[in-house]
C-alpha cells in the first residue's frame, strides 16, 4: 500500500474522532472481526483506517482487499492516530467507519417471522446482546425512539457485527406509533 500515513491532526482523523463520529451518526467497527463483518455487510462505508504496520500483514492486506471490493477509502494511520480514534483502551490496528442503513418500517415488517422490539433500551451492551441473540434466532430488531442509537460504538461491539447484516435491525419512532402497524 502506498497511501500517505495520516496523523492525528489531519482532516481525515479529525472527522473520525469519537465526538464527530457520534454527531454525524457514524458507527465505528474496531478490530479485525468487526471490521471484516462491516466490510461484508450492507451499511455504507465512510472510511477504513489501518495502522500502517498492520496494513503490511496478511490480515491487513485482506482487509484492504475487502475495502477495495466495496470501493471504500482506505487510510493508513500512525499508531498514535489509531489510538486517538479508538473508543477502547487497547486500540486494535483496524477500524471501519460506516453509516447505519435506514430501513423503512414497512420493509422491516415485510416477510418477517420473528420480531423483537426494544423499547427505550438505553444500555448499549444490553441492546447489542439482544440484537445479536435475536438475529441468531432469525428475528429482526426494532429499536424505538429513546433506545440507544444503532451507531453506538458499544452496541456495535456487543452485536459482534450482526447489526451489519441486511435488515437485522432498524431505528423507529416511539413505541406508541409502532403498535398500530403490527398485526
Amino acid at each position: 500500500m502506498t497511501s500517505p500515513i495520516i496523523g492525528p491532526d489531519s482532516e481525515t482523523a479529525k472527522a473520525l474522532m469519537p465526538a464527530r463520529r457520534a454527531k454525524a451518526g457514524l458507527a465505528y467497527a474496531e478490530g479485525l472481526t468487526l471490521a471484516t463483518e462491516a466490510l461484508r455487510g450492507t451499511w455504507p462505508i465512510e472510511a477504513v483506517v489501518l495502522d500502517a504496520g498492520f496494513a503490511e500483514t496478511p490480515d491487513g492486506e485482506h482487509v484492504a482487499t475487502l475495502a477495495r471490493s466495496r470501493r471504500a477509502k482506505v487510510h493508513l494511520a500512525a499508531a498514535r492516530t489509531v489510538a486517538k480514534l479508538s473508543a477502547v483502551d487497547s486500540p486494535p490496528p483496524v477500524a471501519v467507519a460506516l453509516r447505519p442503513v435506514a430501513h423503512p418500517l414497512e420493509s422491516m415488517l415485510e416477510g418477517v417471522g420473528r420480531l423483537l422490539i426494544l423499547d427505550r433500551v438505553a444500555d448499549p451492551g444490553n441492546a447489542g446482546a439482544l440484537v445479536r441473540t435475536a438475529v441468531a434466532f432469525g428475528a429482526r430488531v426494532l429499536l424505538t425512539r429513546g433506545s440507544v442509537a444503532l451507531a453506538n460504538d458499544k452496541l456495535v461491539r456487543a452485536t459482534a457485527g450482526v447489526c451489519f447484516h441486511p435488515k437485522a435491525a432498524a431505528e423507529v419512532g416511539p413505541a406508541a406509533e409502532l403498535a398500530p402497524t403490527l398485526h
